[in-house]
């Protein structure tokens, strides 16, 4: 019974160091995946067989096996370098793009950039866009701006035809810059709005008055001449002449608008 007790006990115990090892091998898994890592990938032996390169992450080779077994010279831009010795790669860019390449390398190697549309059967009479060499630290920046939109062929590689060469392993960062946007054009001015054609509200207003003033005048010249008494003549006189004062005005007033 005693030794049943025991082996139960030393059975949990393992158990739970058991449990312990799991959690932290899968802490260590998920503190790896979340690390930001490089991106190392090896260069092509040629044109077509170049990866894409990954904009703002940085990418390594190496010269010394990048470009296969293929032995035979092959002279870049007045460089002097061997096909063993070239890792290409691929630039997908956009008409405008302000390119940043920072890259190190051993000395004596050179990177050289090449126009959209280079293809392997091209490069050989294909002019560059753009070369540089690594300076004495090891380190060097090249910058340039794609004129084309596609992708751009880019070598890495060693310019020593002799026996003392050092290819060997390099990485490069590509930072690409696109142009500002262009901004939106000024709408044009609303056309003038063209007034209403014909005669103003406050001219037929006058006309109106002037119409009706005419008629009140009318009405009491017709009534001057029925009656006889000297009193209702002077009332009418005075109403005839008010209202024929109200009628010049009106008449002014269709002079002013109309």
């Amino acid at each position: 019974m005693t030794w049943n007790v025991r082996w139960v006990s030393v059975e949990r115990q393992r158990g739970a160091l058991l449990g312990r090892a799991v959690a932290f091998a899968a802490v260590v898994v998920l503190s790896l995946a979340a690390t930001p890592s490089e991106v190392f990938a090896s260069g092509g032996k040629d044109i077509a067989t170049g990866p894409v390169v990954v904009a703002g992450q940085l990418q390594s080779g190496n010269t010394a096996t990048d470009g296969g077994a293929d032995a035979g010279s092959l002279g870049l831009n007045g460089h002097c370098s061997h096909a063993t010795t070239n890792s290409w790669w691929n630039l997908p860019v956009t008409a405008g793009d302000t390119v940043t390449i920072d890259w190190q390398a051993p000395h004596d190697h050179f990177i050289d950039v090449f126009p959209v549309g280079t293809t392997d059967y091209t490069q050989p009479t294909t002019t560059v866009v753009v070369t540089s060499k690594v300076a004495a630290n090891g380190k060097d920046e090249l910058v340039f701006t794609a004129s084309t939109s596609g992708t751009m062929p880019i070598v890495f590689g060693e310019s020593s035809c002799f026996s003392n060469g050092d290819p060997g392993p390099f990485s490069f960062t590509a930072f690409i810059a696109h142009p500002a946007a262009a901004p939106a054009p000024t709408p044009p001015p609303a056309p003038a709005t063209t007034p209403p054609s014909g005669p103003s509200r406050a001219c037929l207003n006058a006309r109106a008055s002037v119409t009706s003033w005419s008629r009140s005048v009318s009405r009491v010249r017709r009534q001057l001449r029925r009656v006889h008494t000297r009193a209702a003549k002077k009332l009418l006189r005075k109403r005839l002449a008010s209202r024929s004062r109200a009628l010049a005005r009106a008449r002014d007033s269709v002079t002013i608008h109309c």
